[in-house]
């Protein structure tokens, strides 16, 4: 999953995805292919993705070309919630936070691309460019503010559209819901740990 075999110290949003959902549903369109399958869901005010689903973010462009991509962990349709996405090529985020030179609360030192990884990722909602246009902020790069802003939704993957398939309903070898469970209790502790974090990087910001 290495955007440059060659280096050997970055992987990429798209290998991880593709892999992922690969793993769990079978081959299909995945990643930047999501556009070409015709269960592509394209955002529109009131639509959101279901957990599983393969998500697509433009750049704000022009050109509005694809940016990123990840899977959807939780999505909320309320305007200024936080979703939670599973991601690859993800900057190391897990370091103490400090005030940058900014005087925001952010996260320091900046680590080198040989610690980019696959992450659970809080990502603030909204459409604040543009009403009816969804858009999503990496909350991990600055934890304490809300970003101006993310990058634009294209859409999704359905991943549970009878076209898809879906084979592996059991995913987990018992065929327990076992792994459902144990990322339940993921989630809930990633959101506690993220919404601590949050709160002391707002103590520490610097009014503009």
């Amino acid at each position: 999953m290495l955007e440059r075999p060659d280096d050997g110290i970055s992987n990429s949003c798209t290998a991880v995805a593709a892999t992922m959902l690969t793993t769990a549903a079978g081959p299909g369109l995945y990643a930047y292919d999501t556009h070409k399958s015709k269960v592509f869901v394209h955002y529109k005010t009131g639509r959101v993705p279901s957990v599983g689903d393969n998500f697509v973010l433009m750049e704000v462009g022009p050109p509005f070309k694809r940016h990123h991509t990840g899977i959807v962990v939780q999505a909320n349709p309320a305007l200024n919630s936080t979703w939670l996405t599973a991601d690859g090529g993800q900057r190391d985020v897990m370091t103490p936070l400090a005030l940058d030179n900014l005087g925001w609360a952010s996260r320091e030192p900046k680590t080198p691309p040989s610690q980019e990884a696959a992450f659970l990722v809080p990502r603030m909602f909204g459409e604040r460019r543009d009403p009816g246009r969804g858009e999503l902020a990496n909350l991990h790069r600055q934890p304490g503010i809300n970003l101006p802003w993310g990058h634009f939704i294209e859409g999704w993957l359905d991943i549970t559209h009878p076209a898809v398939g879906f084979p592996k309903h059991a995913y987990d070898s018992l065929g327990t819901e076992q792994d459902f469970l144990d990322m339940r209790k993921r989630v809930t502790t990633v959101m506690k740990a993220f919404e601590a974090d949050r709160a002391l990087a707002k103590q520490m910001q610097t009014p503009p």
